[in-house]
């Protein structure tokens, strides 16, 4: 486990549709300091990114309505974007979309230390 004093509090948009999910994702990123803005499809999250700024965006591969991977290349290089995917198919989707990097499910709350320190302040994926 990481020491995250210090650490700026970075602004999350969590794009996740199912309820559980959304609950330990965002328990999982407030532990890092993170704080947490939540959408439940590609549309709210491309909404979401219209109208306010974030550090980091995670964002479900498959959601109702506008999948991750259908919103990946509307919001990739706006901001880093990891997509969080459950198999082989879905990561490489993801990252043919451009994603920067993507998160297997469940996560691991190291795994997502790891990626959160990488694309915080002062990383070279930040700037």
């Amino acid at each position: 486990m990481t020491d995250n004093e210090g650490m700026t509090s970075l602004r999350v948009l969590l794009a996740e549709d199912l309820p559980l999910n959304q609950r330990r994702f965002t328990l999982q990123l407030q532990k890092l300091g993170c704080s947490v803005h939540l959408a439940t499809t590609g549309w709210e999250a491309l909404a979401a990114v219209e109208t306010q700024s974030f550090d980091v965006l995670l964002i479900d591969s498959e959601m109702p309505e506008m999948a991750g991977w259908e919103a990946i290349p509307q919001i990739a290089g706006q901001t880093p974007l990891v997509a969080l995917v459950l198999n082989d198919q879905d990561e490489s989707r993801c990252l043919a979309a451009g994603a920067l990097s993507c998160l297997r499910k469940p996560l691991q709350q190291s795994d997502l230390d790891r990626v959160i320190q990488a694309l915080g302040p002062g990383s070279q994926a930040a700037s």
